[in-house]
């Protein structure tokens, strides 16, 4: 907006009816609601779990495709953090819930420092207005943002806060979407055994209730755990279950983490050719798709395969690729995996000094995280390397 029209709108706002100004405050509030359900267009699959939202008499952007909703959306996202929080504070709390619940994905795709802002202003909106459902799933989601953030005690408290107040509502599919996410948390601190019990206790739970979906996603997680306990066969056969659940659903997104999960299995098992080929697939979908999270994932992915195939200099740059893109979102956890992958790939290459020192930056990521598969990953790096007079 031009200056001398802020201006001008905002004297004409000084003599309006403090009646005309809330009712104007509502009219915009329920737009950026309205518009916020772009989300439906980039994540057609989990519409089902969003609020819906009556559209508002103002006309809404054009958000009918893949591209123009996630530009609107990161257009708008300051905007949407502003309103949350005036939303929150100034007398409109289900406004404000309900933006955290329908960007909760979107915020999640690596803009968590947002996430974490409208999240908690929800969280104060719900508690204002003693709504248990919109907290538990403001504290889901918080959960989810800290453990992308590698603040696995923060995380492990709002998702047990979490799943109290879901089995407290009689909402078993909430209460097993806070289990998958506790199993996750579990799994990146090297908790594996504890990890695929969540996982299974989730996946049993959300058959009962039918959510396929759901369902999918317990699958992936029990895989995931079953993979750092080295159980390679399992793992992929519950990958394999999973990503069959999400071309059922159509839910690419999932669907495009499970088949770098099979890359990654088929890699470990040999089948490098089958590794590549599950990667490869996963990373178009998630850069066509906008997922910068799934896409740094998958290019570490693919640094792994490449290296125990002995073509460093491809895998130097999957890895540097990643490095960059978790620096740019914040995950710091992909960041220490991605400065482990370096130095492998470094060692392997015959350069161990700057092998060596992407391990030692990787090992004081991993300390200050609490992430101890990457910790130990760098410890490992680090001691190949020749003490003194050796």
């Amino acid at each position: 907006m031009h200056d001398l029209l802020r201006a001008y709108a905002a004297q004409l706002a000084a003599t309006e009816s403090s009646a005309e100004c809330h009712a104007a405050l509502a009219r915009l509030f329920d737009y950026y609601l309205g518009a916020a359900a772009a989300m439906d267009t980039i994540f057609p699959a989990e519409r089902n779990y969003r609020p819906r939202i009556q559209s508002p008499a103002t006309p809404l952007p054009p958000t009918a495709t893949v591209t123009s909703a996630r530009t609107w959306l990161d257009t708008e996202r300051a905007v949407l953090v502003q309103v949350a929080a005036h939303t929150a504070s100034r007398g409109w709390p289900g406004h404000a819930t309900r933006l955290s619940a329908i960007l909760w994905r979107h915020l999640a795709t690596g803009h968590y420092i947002d996430a974490i802002t409208v999240h908690t202003h929800a969280h104060d909106a719900a508690r204002q207005a003693d709504d248990d459902s919109a907290e538990a799933y403001v504290l889901n989601h918080l959960g989810i943002v800290h453990q992308r953030l590698g603040h696995y005690p923060e995380a492990a408290r709002y998702l047990n806060q979490a799943l109290t107040l879901f089995r407290k509502l009689g909402d078993r599919v909430g209460e097993g979407f806070a289990l998958i996410n506790l199993g996750s948390a579990d799994r990146r601190q090297g908790c594996y055994p504890q990890a695929v019990a969540y996982g299974e206790q989730a996946l049993e739970l959300l058959r009962e209730v039918g959510d396929r979906r759901g369902e999918a996603h317990a699958l992936n997680e029990v895989g995931l755990a079953e993979w750092r306990l080295g159980q390679y066969l399992q793992a992929a056969h519950h990958f394999r279950r999973a990503r069959i659940l999400y071309r059922d659903v159509r839910d690419p997104t999932n669907e495009a983490h499970a088949l770098g999960n099979l890359g990654m299995i088929s890699g470990l098992l040999g089948r490098h050719s089958q590794a590549l080929d599950y990667l490869k697939r996963a990373l178009i979908l998630f850069r066509g798709l906008g997922y910068r999270t799934g896409e740094a994932s998958t290019l570490t992915d693919l640094g792994s395969v490449a290296c125990r195939e002995g073509s460093y200099a491809e895998a130097t740059r999957y890895q540097e690729q990643a490095l960059e893109l978790f620096r740019e979102i914040g995950e710091r956890t992909g960041e220490a995996e991605a400065l482990n992958g370096l130095g492998e790939v470094l060692l392997a290459a015959g350069q161990p000094e700057r092998a060596y020192q992407r391990y030692a930056a990787a090992l004081t990521l991993a300390g200050q995280i609490g992430a101890p598969q990457e910790l130990a990953r760098a410890s490992a790096g680090l001691g190949q390397r020749p003490g003194p007079g050796r």
